[in-house]
C-alpha cells in the first residue's frame, strides 16, 4: 500500500531521485525492491541515480534484472566500470563525476574505480615548443620493425612517431622493407645492419614488433634482444606474440616499458581464452600489467591503460572506422614518441592513445567512418594535438 500512495505522488512530480541501492549490490534486487525500480521506469519521469542506478552492479558492464534507467548518474570522486561501459553505461545516462573530498587512498577499490583521460592529462605533453629547441630535444625514436610481405607495419610505426614530435626516426629492418619506409616515411632513416647493440647507439626509445615474423625463430631472438634493452620501450605485435604465457618474462627489472595487446594477444600472454577478455577487459588488463611489470594499453573499444598498481584510465576517444589494419603501428610509434621526450610510460600511454583516438574522430567527421586508413590518421596527429591545446 505505501508503495502504490507512493507511486501516486510520484506521477505528479518532475524528478524522480534514485538512491535505493549503491555501490555494493552483489545480487539481482528482488521482492519491493524489484517492484519499486519497474515503477520507476514505467512512470517516464526523468531519474536521477545517486552514484549508480539501482540494480547495477558497479564493477561489471552486466547490470542485474531490473535495474533502473537513468537519466543522469552523478557519481562520487571517480567513475565505476557500470559507468563507462556497455550495456550497463546506457542504463547510467550522463555522468556526473562529483568531487567530495574523497581521499585518494579511499577510492583505490580495486575493480571498482577508473579513470578517465580527458583532455586537461593530455595538455602537459603536447604544450607549444620553445624557441630555443632542436631535433635533440624531442629524441630519437629506435624502431625494429617489418618483414618481407609486413613492411607497411614499419612504416606505419616511423609515421606515428613523426607525426607525433620525434626529432629524429630510425628503422632496423630489411631491405625490402626498408624500400617501402623511405618511401612512405620520407623523413624517417633505415639501418640494415644486424647488431642491435650498434643501433640503439645515441637512440632514446624503442618501438619493437610491428610486422616481425612469426616464428620460433624470430621469436627466441626478440626475447632474447628485449632482456637486452635498457631503453624505454614500446613491446607491440609479433615482438608481444614472442611472450606468450611468458608475461613474467617482459619486464623483471621493472624498466620504462609499454605493452600493447589487442584481445586475442593479451589472451595469448596470459593464457586465457578471447572471450574472458572482453568480458572482464579492466581486470584482465589489470593482471597483464601487475604480471608483466610494464603499463598495458589494452586496445579496443575504450582502450584501457593499467599500470602494475592497478591505476586503470580509461580512454573516451576513437570511432569504429579505426578498426583497419596499421592503426596499432601508428599508436606504438606515438607512444614511443613520448617516451623519447622522457615522458612517464603511463602518462605517454594515456596521451598517446588519447591523441591517436581524436586524430581518428578528426578523420571521420572529414570521411566519415568506412574506409579508413592509418596513413590518413598519422596526418592528422598535428592537428589533433593543435586542436588540443
Amino acid at each position: 500500500d505505501s508503495l502504490n500512495a507512493a507511486l501516486v505522488h510520484a506521477t505528479d512530480a518532475d524528478v524522480i531521485v534514485d538512491a535505493l541501492f549503491g555501490t555494493g549490490l552483489n545480487r539481482a534486487p528482488d521482492g519491493i525492491n524489484a517492484e519499486v525500480i519497474r515503477s520507476m521506469n514505467e512512470l517516464a519521469l526523468p531519474i536521477v541515480s545517486v552514484d549508480v542506478p539501482s540494480g547495477a552492479n558497479a564493477s561489471s558492464a552486466e547490470p542485474f534484472d531490473p535495474c533502473v534507467q537513468a537519466a543522469v548518474t552523478v557519481t562520487f570522486a571517480a567513475p565505476k566500470v557500470c559507468h563507462v561501459f556497455e550495456p550497463a553505461a546506457v542504463l547510467c545516462g550522463e555522468v556526473i563525476v562529483a568531487d567530495i573530498s574523497i581521499p585518494d587512498a579511499a577510492i583505490q577499490d580495486e575493480g571498482v574505480t577508473l579513470a578517465l583521460t580527458t583532455p586537461a592529462e593530455v595538455r602537459p605533453f603536447i604544450e607549444p615548443r620553445l624557441a630555443s629547441t632542436h631535433k635533440g630535444t624531442y629524441g630519437h625514436v629506435a624502431i625494429i620493425a617489418g618483414s618481407p610481405g609486413r613492411s607497411g607495419a614499419a612504416a606505419m610505426g616511423a609515421r606515428g612517431a613523426i607525426r607525433t614530435g620525434a626529432g629524429l626516426v630510425t628503422v632496423m629492418t630489411d631491405p625490402e622493407t626498408a624500400k617501402l619506409v623511405h618511401s612512405a616515411s620520407i623523413e624517417s632513416m633505415t639501418y640494415l645492419g644486424g647488431d642491435v647493440n650498434e643501433f640503439l647507439q645515441k637512440k632514446s626509445a624503442v618501438l619493437i614488433g610491428p610486422g616481425l615474423p612469426d616464428t620460433d625463430r624470430a621469436y627466441n631472438w626478440v626475447r632474447a634482444t628485449v632482456a637486452s634493452i635498457e631503453l624505454p620501450m614500446v613491446i607491440d605485435a609479433s615482438a608481444l606474440n614472442a611472450f606468450a604465457g611468458r608475461a613474467g618474462e617482459l619486464n623483471p627489472q621493472g624498466r620504462p616499458r609499454v605493452i600493447t595487446p589487442h584481445p586475442g594477444e593479451i589472451a595469448r600472454l596470459l593464457e586465457i581464452e578471447t572471450r574472458d577478455v572482453n568480458a572482464k577487459r579492466v581486470d584482465i588488463a589489470r593482471q597483464a600489467a601487475r604480471d608483466s611489470k610494464c603499463i598495458v594499453v589494452l586496445k579496443g573499444h575504450q582502450t584501457l591503460v593499467a599500470d602494475p598498481e592497478g591505476h586503470v584510465n580509461v580512454n573516451p576517444t576513437g570511432n569504429p572506422g579505426m578498426a583497419s589494419g596499421g592503426m596499432g603501428d601508428v599508436l606504438g610509434g606515438m607512444i614511443a614518441a613520448f617516451l623519447a621526450r622522457d615522458v612517464d610510460p603511463f602518462d605517454a600511454a594515456c596521451a598517446a592513445v588519447y591523441i591517436h583516438g581524436f586524430a581518428g574522430d578528426l578523420l571521420k567527421e572529414e570521411m566519415g567512418d568506412t574506409g579508413l586508413a592509418a596513413i590518413d590518421l598519422a596526418e592528422r596527429i598535428p592537428t589533433a594535438i593543435q586542436r588540443l591545446r
